[in-house]
């Protein structure tokens, strides 16, 4: 893992697909956590995300304690076959947001907005010239919102039983869009 932000409070680390059998346990429990059943990730899902050397995948460590409480993880845009719609995949060029989550206790401290922050400068330093994600709530919306991000097309029960939107965020001016 690289130290990749520092905060008074929170340190935020890059992953490496090696780094997964020590904080498995850790992703696991902030997962099961922070969603319902119907819409929580399996270990399997989340651990090919974690692995797979293109993806982007944060996790956030309380300075204090030392212990991870929320991750936010990242993929090309191909790595998702639902995601065809998207007139940019194929292209190369979007990076998706997959899930990001924070433990219970933690939520409302502005940890799901430091991930937003550090994953968008990442994948603006790996050329990405998008970001998409879902967002299945008016709060998300609105954090995606304050961040630049629009919402594009709306999905009835897209995740588990929620609906969501889709929604994406053009770095540095670049074209597209759907």
């Amino acid at each position: 893992m690289k130290l990749i932000k520092e905060t008074e409070l929170y340190e935020v680390y890059l992953t490496e697909p090696k780094d997964w059998k020590k904080i498995k346990e850790h992703i696991m429990k902030i997962e099961n956590s922070a969603f319902e059943e119907e819409v929580r990730q399996d270990e399997d899902d989340i651990e090919s995300t974690f692995t797979d050397e293109k993806s982007i995948c944060l996790i956030v460590k309380d300075k204090k304690s030392k212990k991870i409480v929320a991750y936010t993880m990242s993929s090309p845009l191909e790595d998702y076959e639902f995601l065809r719609f998207d007139p940019h995949y194929g292209k190369y060029d979007t990076l998706y947001i997959e899930s990001t989550a924070v433990l219970p206790n933690y939520q409302g401290k502005g940890i799901g907005k430091l991930l937003k922050e550090v994953l968008i400068e990442e994948a603006k330093r790996r050329g990405y010239k998008r970001i998409t994600t879902r967002a299945t709530n008016e709060i998300i919306v609105h954090i995606n919102e304050k961040y630049g991000f629009r919402k594009v097309k709306y999905f009835k029960e897209w995740v588990g039983n929620r609906d969501a939107w889709y929604m994406e965020l053009k770095l540095d001016n670049a074209p597209g869009g759907i």
